[in-house]
């Protein structure tokens, strides 16, 4: 049995997130919707719909209008320059833990295609083994669906799962995984086992 790592995608491979969040800001300015930049930031790693739900007694659209017209605005944006977005040793990371011979799988709440566009982009496909996104679980981070289904897949436990999200987090512990977290400011990483700042120091623990 070949040791494996889980690796969440936004906010770990690359800085999405802020991305994102710059464009929900306008969104909602631009739709008169108050949200504080702090409970934005708790709402960090939540789907679209569970953005609503959590922040639902600020918002005055339904749950279908807030989220039929944040993707419409959403997607006027295109996609970022993944290249430039990638965090640093992202890739001599993967580079290493291929050459350990350590399998590396993506836990995304992102679509596949998106996935597949980002791994495609940076150069990391090579190194990856498999991905799920959004289409391959039925509830979405922070339930631990997407974990135990890798972990299905597998058969048995990964050395951990690294993620940035407090949802994340807590999706991989209740699936009973051991966490890293790469250090994002603003975020409760707390639940974490460790806190990482450089992509490098997940060697010292394979």
């Amino acid at each position: 049995m070949k040791a494996y790592i889980i690796f969440d995608m936004d906010g770990v491979l690359i800085d999405s997130e802020t991305w994102y969040q710059n464009i929900l800001m306008k969104f909602l300015h631009e739709n008169h919707i108050q949200i504080s930049k702090q409970r934005l930031n708790a709402s960090t790693g939540l789907s679209t719909e569970g953005f609503y739900l959590h922040n639902c007694n600020k918002i005055h659209l339904t749950k279908k209008d807030f989220i039929d017209q944040y993707h419409t605005y959403i997607n006027q944006y295109g996609e970022p320059d993944y290249k430039q977005i990638l965090y640093p040793h992202v890739k001599e990371c993967f580079e290493k833990l291929y050459q350990k011979g350590i399998e590396i799988i993506i836990a995304s709440s992102s679509p596949r295609q998106i996935i597949q566009n980002v791994l495609e982009t940076t150069q990391l496909k090579e190194y990856v083994k498999f991905y799920l996104g959004s289409e391959d679980v039925h509830i979405r981070k922070p339930d631990p669906e997407i974990y135990l289904k890798i972990i299905q897949m597998q058969g048995y436990l990964p050395l951990f799962v690294v993620e940035d999200s407090y949802y994340g987090i807590q999706a991989a512990k209740s699936a009973h995984t051991k966490v890293i977290a790469y250090a994002q400011k603003e975020i409760n990483q707390s639940n974490s086992d460790m806190i990482i700042n450089n992509h490098l120091e997940i060697l010292d623990y394979c």
